[in-house]
């Protein structure tokens, strides 16, 4: 907004039971070029302050009906007017009248009989007050947007660097850890082929082996979690994919929970993994059903085509505005609280039994949707539940 403003841009509210005085400081007002308008009572003062949300207000005190301070008092415990700047008019000049009227939140006073000299310079003196302090609030917002901004920017960069040391980390025993459980399964397994079929230790060594498998698997999803293990992308109908993989998930459904589905017949590809998306569908729907619990719930599926805004688009990471396909997946779970739903996608961040749950799902989520260039974001309410959004970007 510019520093300088012009009288002719200023409304100014005169209100006052008197006409020769409301015709006397219209006429002031009006010759330096503001704009006047000019009412008799305390009831036409609050509604046109309410319509036209004027630059300053001129109240007198003395009036039948509504006095002014009872008017003053209105105006500031309305939202829409309580940061008008008002003006006190009276004949009173006592300290305590001051006092009353300042406590309610008038900024002046300006004493009958009244110099134009004096009007003036109060009226100009408080425009100008009003005009800079609204300057200073638009700063004060481009200035809170930036900080916004910017702690944004380093959480995705602390986030980033998290990933990338992770990523370091796994990839360096990686490679050492599948040498010994290459080691131990090969040599469990032998030793299985030496042993009777029904004897105990055979169970011991399928128990040893199940583990050493297991643990494997482990390792696979920290690596893809981390972008280790490449993946073969192709153009492929996001639509067909979503359907196969609900025809999986409808067999993990326990009975308590129902799923409702709407998926939009796509004709536009996305460049995907079959695989990985299914691993993406799978892990989401396990965080639905471990939020649901025991309790009753419904797990709701959407697939449609959407274009993301400049607003909208804020909600994602590292994208542009444009035409997507969007998964989202909701559920009427636990919901997630305000302090843990910043760090839901770091890897090993678990509200569960760390002894049952390893926290890499929604890491690995995060990663299949990023490396599909897509993006996700959540949405969700202690105790109402949560909601995904998963975004990739149409094949061109």
């Amino acid at each position: 907004m510019d520093s300088e403003f012009k009288n002719q841009d200023i409304n100014i509210l005169i209100v006052d039971d008197n006409p020769f005085n409301l015709k006397l400081l219209a006429a002031i007002l009006s010759e330096k070029g503001y704009k006047v308008r000019p009412v008799p009572n305390g009831n036409l003062a609050l509604s046109a302050a309410r319509a036209i949300h004027p630059n300053l207000i001129l109240l007198d005190i003395n009036m039948p009906g509504m006095s002014g301070y009872e008017v003053c008092q209105e105006l500031k415990d309305d939202k829409l007017t309580a940061d008008i700047p008002i003006i006190f008019i009276t004949v009173k000049d006592e300290i305590a009248d001051k006092v009353r009227g300042f406590d309610l939140g008038a900024v002046d006073y300006i004493t009958k009989p009244f110099h134009p000299k004096d009007v003036l310079a109060r009226v100009e003196t408080h425009v100008k007050l009003r005009h800079l302090q609204r300057i200073l609030n638009n700063k004060n917002i481009v200035l809170e947007n930036e900080i916004k901004e910017r702690k944004r920017l380093e959480l995705q960069l602390r986030q980033a660097h998290k990933m990338e040391a992770l990523a370091t980390f796994s990839g360096g025993i990686a490679h050492d850890f599948n040498n010994i459980l290459s080691i131990i399964l090969g040599n469990t397994e032998l030793a299985m082929d030496e042993v009777l079929e029904y004897s105990s230790s055979r169970e011991y060594l399928e128990n040893v082996r199940k583990a050493s498998l297991k643990a494997k698997n482990i390792i696979l999803r920290l690596l893809s979690a981390t972008r280790h293990i490449k993946k073969e992308y192709k153009p492929q109908n996001f639509a067909l994919l979503v359907k196969e993989a609900l025809e999986k998930i409808h067999l993990l459904l326990p009975e308590n929970v129902t799923i409702k589905e709407s998926i939009s017949d796509l004709f536009e590809s996305v460049e995907a993994d079959p695989k990985q998306i299914l691993e993406m569908m799978l892990e989401l729907c396990k965080n639905s059903l471990d939020a649901i619990g025991d309790n009753v719930g419904i797990i709701e599926i959407f697939l449609s085509k959407v274009v993301l805004d400049e607003k909208e688009i804020s909600l994602f990471k590292d994208l542009k505005p444009g035409t997507y396909i969007e998964f989202k997946i909701s559920d009427t779970g636990c919901g997630i609280t305000k302090e843990n739903i910043e760090y839901i996608f770091d890897p090993y961040f678990t509200t569960g039994d760390i002894a049952v749950k390893s926290g890499m799902g929604l890491a690995i989520v995060n990663s299949i949707v990023r490396s599909h260039e897509g993006a996700i974001s959540v949405s969700s309410e202690e105790g109402k539940g949560t909601t995904f959004r998963a975004v990739f970007p149409i094949k061109k």
